[in-house]
């Protein structure tokens, strides 16, 4: 009987190993980021969309969103395209005080409720000033404090960018 026991724990540490008895996660991402639209309120308004692509309900979280003022080395490392380097090759020339562009810095930390597996949020943000001087970058981050539990934890960022 001992025998049984044993192979029937081995069984479940196999099978627990390979996902079969996980847990289901909830799991954050950034899904668009709207062009920027100056609006008759005289304020630029940027929609972003938050999803719950995983298998459980989330807690609540933060969104971060900020003016994204980084150099080529770093955009490379985010990923933008060789075509679309021009946008912060553009930049590094403004920056004569370690800045690299010079329009208005800015962050904003939006809290975002729960949401169910499938379930999409949207939210406006509004800024009072242009965003695109000369050109625009936005980086977002969903659950920036890392309090949401996910099944994947890397795929918190979107980027926005474009020139003006």
């Amino acid at each position: 009987m001992t025998h049984l026991k044993s192979l029937f724990f081995i069984l479940v540490m196999i099978l627990s190993g390979y996902g079969v008895f996980a847990q289901n996660k909830a799991d954050l991402t950034v899904t668009k980021i709207e062009q920027p639209v100056w609006t008759d309120t005289d304020s630029t308004m940027i929609v972003v969309e938050v999803k719950n692509i995983g298998s459980a309900v989330s807690e609540p979280g933060n969104l971060k969103i900020w003016d994204l003022d980084i150099s080529v080395k770093e955009a490379k490392k985010i990923g933008v395209s060789r075509r679309d380097l021009w946008i912060f090759e553009e930049n590094n020339e403004y920056s004569e005080d370690g800045s690299f562009d010079y329009d208005e810095n800015w962050e904003k930390n939006i809290e975002i409720p729960s949401l169910k597996s499938n379930e999409t949020y949207r939210v406006a943000i509004y800024l009072q000033h242009w965003v695109y001087d000369p050109n625009c970058e936005i980086g977002t981050f969903i659950d920036s404090g890392d309090v949401v539990k996910e099944s994947d934890e890397e795929n918190n960022k979107l980027y926005f960018y474009e020139g003006g």
